[in-house]
């Protein structure tokens, strides 16, 4: 039995009836322009996808490019660091440094292939220059404040040597120490409040002891000296003036200190003064054997002209030898004793041969007399 479908036939019993035939859709109408479009799109960013990373690829090999010159122009501004720095002239060695620096900058950019390359060592040279600009600036500065200290103590060191010598007047002393604590002054906005405060203080300190151990070195009673100076009574005006602008601690550390050196400076010349007249006294001995040997063989020892003389050569050796001696006045002293000592041993040798000489010449006389007496009473008995 074949079935009918009456439904699509029948006149509809409800609602407006429907169409038969299939509708038309818009949007699938559309469809293929859309896909399209869609594809044209996709190729345009595949498009604009591969400019980009050529692009890129472009920067980066720039940036290499610029990274590889920006090292290079570091290694050169270093090395022309230390070049400069070596310039004793630091404003001179400053604007060359400067100068160069661009130059050099200039010369690595031109040797760049591109303009990208170029755009990007621009700014790692700003950076590479502003760096080594930095430190060179402070090594640079650092040298001008050490020439400036160089400097400045010498001009100290000179000042002092001057007022601390006791040969001097006192009113130029004064005056060249002043001249000392203007320099110092002066330099004050280069050495800041601190260095300054600090170096103010070592001069006082200075000068007072050098003043001190010249003083005692000329001379001066050390004891006498160092009390003066600690007990405030000092009879140097110098040592007084920077004593007063001295701390008690500062001055217990100078009185000690010259006193340890003063000391120690003694005992060392002590010895080296008993050394010298050791030598000094062994030199005189031997020259005064020689002379009494060459007086035992060529001089008449039975004539007293031999010992007048004798005394006089050795007065003059032992003046000379006084004379050479480079000690203090009390070794100068013990050093004469000495020598005396030795003149009169020699003198007392010398003695003893000019006596023995004149007894064997009185013999001697004697026995020609006799021998002339026996001679004449043998030739003629009644002489007797």
């Amino acid at each position: 039995k074949v079935p009918t479908y009456t439904a699509q036939l029948d006149r509809p019993r409800r609602g407006q009836g429907q169409f038969l035939t299939a509708q038309l859709s818009a949007s699938a109408m559309a469809a293929p322009a859309r896909a399209f479009a869609q594809s044209g799109q996709q190729l345009a960013q595949a498009g604009s996808d591969l400019a980009a990373f050529g692009f890129k690829k472009a920067q980066i090999g720039a940036d290499n490019e610029a990274q590889a010159a920006a090292l290079k122009l570091d290694i050169e501004l270093q090395q022309m660091q230390q070049d400069f720095l070596a310039n004793p002239n630091m404003q001179q060695a400053e604007q060359k440094y400067q100068e160069m620096a661009r130059l050099k900058v200039e010369t690595f950019k031109s040797g760049l292939s591109n303009r990208l390359a170029r755009d990007a060592f621009r700014s790692r040279a700003a950076q590479v220059t502003l760096r080594n600009q930095t430190s060179f600036s402070k090594a640079n500065n650092a040298r001008v404040v050490e020439q400036r200290k160089v400097l400045l103590t010498n001009d100290i060191d000179d000042a002092l040597t001057y007022a601390t010598n006791p040969s001097n007047s006192p009113e130029s002393r004064a005056e060249v120490a002043n001249l000392g604590l203007k320099t110092l002054d002066n330099a004050l906005d280069d050495l800041g409040p601190e260095e300054h405060a600090k170096l103010r203080n070592d001069f006082y300190q200075r000068l007072a002891k050098n003043s001190l151990i010249s003083a005692i070195n000329k001379g001066a009673d050390a004891e006498e000296t160092l009390n003066g100076f600690r007990d405030n009574k000092s009879a140097d005006p110098i040592v007084s003036a920077a004593r007063q602008n001295l701390r008690p601690g500062d001055v217990d550390k100078i009185y000690r200190e010259v006193k340890s050196s003063t000391d120690t400076a003694r005992t060392l010349a002590d010895r080296r003064q008993k050394r010298e007249r050791k030598e000094a006294t062994l030199n005189y001995e031997t020259t005064v054997k020689s002379m009494v040997d060459d007086l035992k063989v060529n001089a008449d020892m039975a004539d007293p002209n031999v010992a007048t003389e004798f005394m006089t050569q050795t007065d003059d050796l032992m003046r000379q030898t006084l004379d050479s001696h480079e000690g203090s006045p009390e070794s100068k002293a013990e050093l004469s004793i000495q020598l005396k000592e030795l003149r009169r041993k020699h003198s007392l040798d010398l003695g003893v041969l000019q006596q023995r000489a004149r007894r064997d010449a009185a013999v001697r006389r004697v026995d020609e007399d006799l021998r002339g007496l026996t001679s004449n009473v043998f030739s003629d008995p009644s002489t007797l």
